[in-house]
């Protein structure tokens, strides 16, 4: 399997990404993703993010790269999660990534994102279209304890109902842990 093999099976599941950290468990040293790109095969978004050149582009691919800049461990969040699974009609000014304690991403280009710091569990994490994002209650939940409108925290409690993402018992935990939001 050659060097371009091994990177495009990884780059298959993050929407034509690749971290170095993905690719030295490939086998692929860091050297060999400098050279790709310096051919133009790959293109560099960050220290240690790629992105092969010739993958195709899809809605939402600036989400999968803001979660895998955050050394692969971020998550999309918060209004930005809200966006993602369509539930509010919220237009976040930076991309909200949550990372688990203690990590602190220092790296260059993080001025576009919002990071937040907390660990979660697993049953917090789901996935929309490949992209690791929370879950629809722990998105409301920590949009509106960040002090997102009540209107819109009211209007993703609504649309999640409607399309079944959960039921009244979480409709009212959620309610409870959100100030001035009516139950």
């Amino acid at each position: 399997m050659t060097v371009l093999e091994r990177l495009l099976e990884i780059a298959g599941t993050q929407r034509g990404f690749i971290t170095t950290r993905d690719a030295e468990a490939a086998g692929v040293a860091p050297v060999e993703l400098r050279k790709l790109a310096q051919r133009g095969r790959l293109r560099n978004y960050a220290h240690g993010l790629y992105r092969l050149v010739a993958f195709p582009h899809r809605d939402h691919d600036e989400l999968m790269r803001a979660a895998l800049w955050a050394d692969g461990r971020g998550v999309i969040s918060h209004q930005t999660a809200l966006r993602l699974w369509d539930l509010a009609d919220v237009n976040p000014a930076r991309i909200d990534v949550t990372v688990p304690a203690p990590y602190r991403p220092r790296r260059r280009g993080g001025e576009q994102y919002r990071i937040w710091v907390r660990r979660l569990d697993e049953a917090d994490i789901d996935y929309v279209d490949d992209i690791p994002v929370v879950t629809p209650e722990r998105a409301i939940v920590d949009a509106g304890k960040a002090g997102l409108q009540p209107r819109f925290v009211e209007q993703a409690i609504r649309t999640a109902r409607e399309r079944r993402l959960f039921g009244r018992e979480t409709e009212m935990r959620i309610r409870d842990q959100i100030p001035d939001v009516p139950a």
